[in-house]
């Protein structure tokens, strides 16, 4: 009987209960509020000057809000010139630079002469 399954105990939440008389989900308690009216009521009087100040002062500590303050995940959107082109049209360009760079090659070897290349360049 490794499968059976198990008996939650007693204390377990029931099914559909809504649970106790503690505060609503995203109420603030009342420290909270005070604390978070205090800090905004100093940041009206003081927080252009301080922040000036913090990043004279203290680049790296200004740098560190300013990154806090960042959303974590940034949706980027990678541009391509070439995100439009069908996979045929690719096929073609990558055989159109193979051709030119062939006959770049070949017009090299034909100043140089082929001696001159080191062997990763050298015509196989």
């Amino acid at each position: 009987m490794l499968n059976a399954p198990r008996k939650p105990p007693k204390t377990a939440f029931k099914p559909g209960w809504k649970g106790g008389p503690g505060r609503p989900p995203g109420m603030r308690n009342r420290l909270t509020e005070v604390a978070l009216q205090m800090l905004g009521d100093d940041f009206s009087e003081h927080g252009a000057e301080t922040i000036a100040k913090v990043r004279r002062e203290k680049p790296h500590v200004y740098l560190q809000v300013v990154a806090s303050l960042l959303p974590r995940q940034v949706q980027t959107e990678k541009l391509s010139p070439l995100s439009d082109i069908t996979d045929e049209e690719l096929h073609q360009i990558e055989e159109l630079l193979a051709a030119s760079r062939a006959k770049l090659v070949r017009k090299v070897e034909q100043q140089n002469g082929a001696a001159s290349f080191p062997p990763c360049f050298s015509k196989n």
